[in-house]
């Protein structure tokens, strides 16, 4: 977590835990993060409020309000 306040929530990933995965199925995580933002994206656009998630850079995303 890099910052949470009643604002924003802001965190940088700092292991990647499913590549292993992917790569022993000569898979693209690429794919899989696109997916997890999406989801993201969609879970939180549905909350009461207006929240939105966004990816700042690399592996750095928040929800803001």
């Amino acid at each position: 977590i890099l910052h949470s306040g009643e604002e924003e929530i802001r965190w940088k990933r700092s292991i990647d835990l499913h590549k292993k995965y992917w790569d022993a199925v000569d898979g693209d995580i690429a794919h899989f993060y696109r997916l997890r933002e999406a989801w993201i994206e969609g879970f939180v656009s549905q909350l009461r409020g207006n929240f939105n998630y966004e990816k700042l850079s690399q592996g750095v995303e928040r929800i803001i309000c």
